[in-house]
């Protein structure tokens, strides 16, 4: 069975919306989802987070939901929560209050955001990395979304001023090997995330890199699916390619049957 196990319908801001998410999924013969709007943030005052206070009535709008869709499409509850060791007394809140099937783990741009102006391309990948570390040693988390989202700074140099000194991800083959042994330790998913690529219509902008995807298939790391949609069209990006290449789709065939 087909699940995507990422997805930002925004359940109180815009409730409206999400029989639209739900249609979209059943399109594309999806039978299991999970919302994972983003958690509260002091660092963020984006619209697509859960306002702030309102974590429990978020879980339990999920919940009347996933009862409401039974019988159509089975849904999780669920949330994507924005990792940083200085904000781990938000984040122990959050998870006290609310009550997740799934909890994805992230290290988003707005956390560096004042330091860009200092940072490198490489400074970049390896603080974002360490912060993925980080978040999977907590044990808080289900899976560790977007893993190497950070190459998605490339391709917007006016917003993220980063300075290029010649990435490579070689580089970080010490930490992003210690990484994929915890997760493979713990038994914590390392999400296939098509939200990019979706936009590009490009295999290239799947994350992690396909490099990362075959090392973590060696040190039998679990997978997980989530489109990160945003909207309802999003909704399986790209998944009928992946599910055709010998890689992604090894990875996809195993994550239906958990």
């Amino acid at each position: 069975m087909r699940k995507d196990y990422h997805l930002h319908p925004m359940v109180l801001q815009c409730p409206e919306r999400f029989d639209d998410f739900v249609q979209s999924a059943l399109r594309q013969d999806i039978g299991e989802i999970c919302i994972t709007d983003h958690m509260p943030l002091s660092l963020s005052n984006a619209p697509d987070r859960i306002p702030r206070g309102c974590v429990r009535e978020y879980c339990s709008r999920v919940r009347e939901l996933a009862k409401r869709y039974e019988g159509t499409v089975k849904i999780r509850c669920g949330i994507e929560i924005d990792y940083h060791p200085s904000v781990t007394e938000e984040i122990s809140r959050v998870l006290d209050e609310g009550d997740f099937d799934f909890v994805l783990g992230a290290s988003h741009m707005h956390i560096f955001l004042n330091d860009f102006e200092r940072y490198t391309f490489n400074d970049f990948a390896k603080y974002s990395l360490e912060n993925s570390l980080w978040a999977a040693e907590t044990g808080w988390f289900s899976a560790i979304a977007h893993l190497d989202m950070y190459r998605w700074a490339f391709e917007r140099p006016k917003r993220f001023p980063l300075k290029d000194d010649g990435y490579s991800v070689d580089r970080y083959a010490d930490l992003i090997s210690e990484l994929l042994d915890l997760l493979a330790l713990r038994g914590i998913f390392l999400e296939i995330n098509s939200h990019l690529a979706s936009g590009k219509r490009d295999l290239s902008y799947i994350y992690p890199d396909a490099a990362v995807i075959a090392w973590a298939l060696e040190k039998n790391v679990c997978f997980s699916f989530g489109s990160d949609a945003h909207s309802p069209d999003a909704v399986g990006a790209y998944l009928s390619e992946l599910e055709l290449h010998p890689l992604y789709g090894k990875v996809l065939e195993a994550w239906y049957c958990r």
